[in-house]
């Protein structure tokens, strides 16, 4: 039958001039350039310039500004893991481009550490101090690692046919044992290798 609304507008870059799409490009752009060190880039706005042929040509202008690279890392507040052992699982490289959505999966990848050792709540905050001209950054992870969380029991819920001794039989966290993310990972694989389930998860009762 009839349409109720339009159809999509289906926009070739090449041929059509559609505003919104240059305001995503740009945003990419602009994505791409930070990710590789250049944090105070700017692109755009897009201006349109007409050519004798009756066409028109799309100019981007770009001022990249200087580039970020990493110059050292360091990390302060640390007793259970050593420093190598942070750094090495950063990822963090010196004389790398520096750009904050790696310095947000360096964080990501330290705290996990310390959460396969128990400490769910430790915390690694990322301290990033640049040279006066931006070329240069040295970052300081300061470390909080506060105490090891240990299972004190188990509650089911959901279990409305299955026994819930075999379910518990699946798991690989026992009461007294450190909470380790990925045992309860293996815990939730297990549990669904039975067949019975269409979804389990295992956290952390009020973690708050």
């Amino acid at each position: 039958r009839p349409r109720e609304v339009p159809e999509p507008l289906l926009v070739e870059p090449a041929r059509v001039y559609y505003a919104p799409t240059y305001t995503q490009a740009i945003r990419h752009i602009e994505e791409l350039y930070q990710a590789d060190g250049f944090l105070g880039v700017r692109v755009g706005p897009e201006r349109v310039e007409r050519l004798a042929s009756g066409e028109i040509a799309i100019v981007v202008p770009v001022v990249e500004g200087p580039q970020t690279r990493l110059h050292s890392v360091s990390v302060t507040g640390n007793t259970i893991l050593g420093s190598r052992e942070l750094v090495s699982a950063s990822g963090l490289e010196r004389g790398a481009p520096f750009g904050y959505l790696g310095l947000e999966d360096a964080r990501i990848k330290m705290q996990a550490l310390y959460r396969e050792l128990g400490y769910l709540y430790a915390r690694v905050e990322p301290e990033p101090r640049f040279s006066a001209d931006r070329t240069r950054v040295e970052v300081t992870f300061r470390i909080v690692e506060r105490y090891p969380v240990r299972v004190s029991g188990v509650v089911f819920r959901g279990l409305v046919r299955t026994n819930e001794s075999l379910a518990r039989s699946r798991l690989q966290l026992d009461e007294g044992d450190l909470y380790r993310p990925s045992l309860a990972r293996r815990s939730e694989e297990l549990l669904l290798e039975l067949g019975v389930f269409s979804g389990a998860t295992i956290s952390v009762e009020d973690e708050d």
